[in-house]
């Protein structure tokens, strides 16, 4: 019972979200680069002959492997960076124009790389940025009121099993 009535204690808590410090925190992240490279595709040469049993396909018989690296030009006009990482994080464009402004010159260069994998690079970062943030900024504060053991005895706990129909189970 002693174990009951230390942990019997009902809490609120607070998230205090730090807007200037989050943006500083993410251009300074930015600003120090992203692991995005150009996109890269290989060819290789085969030999292709058609036969009565189908293609036959010989690796062997071909030239050899070339990989090159893509100098693709991307029409960026196309990619709107703002909105998709509104919609994947979760946060305001306002905030998130802060951030990509404070560092745009790094920005523009890591986008223009490739800019599909730099926006899921971002929007990764920023995920976990405020995550962190969100988690290390939480407030507890202990109330006056305590959970009675008796919610404990009177029912017994039942719990829903994953999937499509109610499926009841004691816990």
């Amino acid at each position: 019972m002693d174990l009951w009535n230390h942990i019997n204690k009902k809490t609120t808590y607070e998230i205090h979200f730090d807007e200037d410090q989050f943006v500083n925190l993410a251009v300074a992240r930015l600003k120090q680069g992203s692991p995005i490279s150009r996109v890269q595709y290989t060819t290789r040469m085969a030999s292709i002959k058609q036969s009565d049993g189908g293609i036959i396909y010989d690796a062997e018989q071909g030239d050899g492997t070339r990989e090159t690296v893509a100098k693709a030009e991307y029409d960026l006009s196309k990619f709107d960076i703002l909105t998709y990482l509104q919609n994947e994080i979760g946060l305001t464009r306002r905030i998130i124009a802060r951030i990509l402004n404070g560092a745009a010159e790094r920005v523009t260069a890591d986008f223009k790389i490739n800019p599909v994998a730099y926006e899921e690079y971002v929007g990764d970062l920023l995920n976990e940025l405020k995550e962190n943030h969100i988690a290390e900024n939480i407030v507890y504060k202990m109330t006056d009121e305590e959970w009675d053991a008796e919610l404990f005895k009177s029912e017994p706990l039942r719990g829903v099993v994953e999937g499509d129909t109610p499926n009841m189970v004691s816990v």
